[in-house]
């Protein structure tokens, strides 16, 4: 295997040749075989034929508390699964067992998906996030929900530059070349700063 990912109960893994199989709970469609199977304990492919019938079109797959999603060699980002928090990137829907492209992504470069949000860092070096934002794990917006893909900015509305972004469960951080921010939830200490209330804005965590 090439990569694999485990969300809250279920795993999902990129072999050699860039396929992605899927296995655990499937209550919501996260494991992306096109109908639900209940628990699936032995692996199996993700719906055939849905990213654009290239076998070998997957780098990398995130999977988060009860969906995932993969980038594709191409920097396309495909998601399957739970849609209550439009962690599917496009607003708030059914639910998908099969993989759907997010169309406002493209030139994506990292993923990382959280319990019900992900965010992605694209050939720019820009990240953008979407889904749940109850702590504002999405950044900036005061929305609940991020219904698509949302640039990251910091207060000034500055697009936040990173190379890679990491997405916990209700927040998110973000790595530069010398510099790491995070944002989102902070009730125990996960932004670095010294507070305990959420952070709206990416915030350098006070390392040593």
């Amino acid at each position: 295997m090439a990569q694999v990912a485990a969300g809250l109960d279920s795993t999902c893994a990129v072999d050699s040749e860039g396929t992605v199989s899927c296995w655990g709970l499937d209550d919501r469609g996260q494991l992306g075989r096109g109908l639900l199977t209940g628990v699936a304990s032995i692996p199996a492919n993700i719906d055939d034929g849905v990213l654009g019938d290239q076998p070998s079109a997957v780098r990398a797959v995130t999977v988060g508390d009860r969906f995932a999603c993969a980038v594709t060699m191409t920097g396309e980002v495909w998601c399957w699964g739970a849609n209550d928090r439009a962690q599917l990137g496009g607003g708030v829907g059914e639910d998908a067992s099969s993989p759907s492209q997010i169309a406002a992504l493209s030139g994506i470069t990292r993923l990382s998906a959280g319990a019900s949000h992900a965010c992605a860092v694209d050939g720019d070096s820009h990240a953008s996030c979407w889904g749940d934002n109850g702590t504002q794990q999405s950044a900036g917006a005061a929305d609940d929900v991020i219904a698509a893909p949302t640039l990251v900015v910091d207060e000034q509305g500055h697009a936040l530059a990173v190379l890679d972004v990491a997405a916990g469960a209700a927040h998110t951080c973000g790595r530069a070349t010398d510099a790491v921010s995070c944002w989102g939830d902070n009730a125990s200490g996960e932004i670095g700063d010294g507070t305990s209330g959420p952070a709206r804005w990416p915030t350098e965590p006070i390392c040593p």
